[in-house]
């Protein structure tokens, strides 16, 4: 029965005894478990062998597949080449300049934002910004109070 697959509880229940009987007559007996162990390695040798037979029978291609990719280390890629026209490089949709100029206008609203912002809340953000490394001295910008 373990050779099936089912549970020590299962095995119970057909026998018509308690998991803890069973458990029991285990300890009791030191032919049980042995023979529960065997009963799984036969369970797996024949399924092993009808895997195997199906890998190369040539019938089964899915099988064959996976027996090469789990015993001989087959895999599937796949590459992905992008080019752009007539095989050529890939243009850019934004050009570095124009992404430049957006750049320095979300940083110039950055800074307006900073500037109107009282003076804790100019503490905050910059010391939120700040990596904790550069925290431990209390000079900032070189500057000490």
């Amino acid at each position: 029965m373990s050779g099936l697959g089912l549970t020590q509880r299962q095995i119970g229940l057909i026998l018509k005894m308690p998991l803890a009987t069973f458990e029991t007559v285990m300890r009791r007996d030191p032919r049980v478990r042995p023979a529960l162990e065997e009963g799984v390695a036969i369970a797996l040798k024949n399924v092993t062998q009808t895997a195997y037979q199906m890998a190369i029978s040539g019938k089964v291609p899915a099988m064959t597949m996976f027996y090469l990719k789990t015993r001989a280390g087959w895999r599937e890629t796949q590459a992905i080449e992008l080019t752009g026209g007539n095989g050529g490089p890939l243009e850019l949709l934004v050009a570095p300049k124009q992404l430049q100029r957006e750049l320095d206008e979300l940083k110039g609203k950055y800074e307006a934002a900073l500037r109107n912002a009282s003076l804790p809340e100019r503490i905050s953000r910059d010391i939120n910004e700040v990596p904790a490394e550069f925290l431990i001295d209390s000079k900032v910008d070189g500057k000490s109070d």
